[in-house]
């Protein structure tokens, strides 16, 4: 049986036959067996008759003593013959053993080339090269390739649910290039999950936020002697409601922003109130709302 288990016994004596035995024996018995395997590892190779025409291999499994027993005759390429009492009996490697060690380094240190190159099985008794895949990727099973294994991105379906968490994901190794269009919304956002520690200083602008969400950036814009600012956009604006924020500009003082919009101005009023409380009132007659 190829590919099997066999040992061997480094310091057997060559030995000889105590008795004649047919083409048909399967048990034989020799004269000495000093250093011999006894099978208890797997079976063991022998030649009968070497250098005779009737030279013979013969696969032994077992060996009590001198006592060879469960020995398939004629292997290795040889037939099986008749062997006289005399004839000489050596513990040998055979050609089968040999082609089966050279097969595997033919089939793993023949075909690697490359650092990172695999040698997995490609069928029964035989290896394949599999490159090594880009930087990143992990090995998958694939039974459509021929090694049955390939180099890819995990699927969604080999990650366990909830598999992925913040101790998994490096600092900063998810941006917008990871991210597909649409792909973190509120059902994938727990209530209260993004918070203050977890949005780097600057990292949110303008860029970042969809028109839908904010329409202006930054804008410059004039005073009047009456704490009026008015910013001229240069297009309508669109918003039917102005979120406004109360800035904090000396302590104890509050300038609350009110604003009034035509087609593409928009206009910011000032009240401050010296008493930390924040007042706004309508300009022009339209009223807006502001947070703090």
């Amino acid at each position: 049986m190829p590919y099997q288990r066999v040992s061997h016994g480094g310091g057997a004596v060559p030995t000889t036959l105590t008795s004649s035995i047919t083409s048909g024996d399967s048990a034989l018995t020799i004269d000495d067996a000093a250093g011999w395997p006894d099978g208890s590892i797997g079976p063991f190779y022998v030649v009968l008759g070497s250098g005779l025409a009737t030279e013979e291999k013969v696969l032994v499994t077992s060996r009590t003593g001198t006592s060879l027993t469960g020995v398939s005759r004629g292997v290795d390429g040889t037939s099986a013959s008749a062997h006289a009492a005399g004839e000489t009996v050596v513990h040998v490697l055979s050609a089968t053993e040999a082609d089966e060690a050279n097969k595997l380094v033919a089939q793993t240190l023949g075909v690697v080339s490359t650092k990172g190159d695999l040698t997995p099985a490609t069928g029964s008794g035989a290896l394949g090269r599999l490159p090594a895949g880009a930087n990143g990727l992990p090995l998958i099973t694939d039974s459509s390739a021929t090694t049955g294994l390939k180099w890819a991105a995990l699927p969604a379906a080999a990650l366990a649910t909830d598999s992925v968490g913040s101790a998994q994901i490096q600092a900063n190794a998810v941006g917008a290039a990871e991210l597909a269009t649409g792909a973190v919304g509120t059902t994938e956002l727990a209530d209260s999950s993004v918070t203050s520690i977890k949005i780097a200083d600057g990292s949110v602008t303008g860029s970042k936020i969809a028109n839908s969400f904010m329409v202006w950036g930054t804008y410059s814009g004039t005073t009047d002697g009456n704490g009026v600012v008015t910013f001229a956009h240069g297009a309508p604006f669109t918003p039917v409601t102005i979120i406004v924020s109360a800035v904090y500009t000396s302590p104890g003082t509050n300038n609350a922003r009110l604003f009034n919009k035509d087609a593409t101005n928009l206009e910011v009023r000032y009240t401050i109130d010296g008493g930390g409380n924040l007042t706004a009132t309508a300009v022009n007659g339209s009223f807006v709302v502001f947070s703090t």
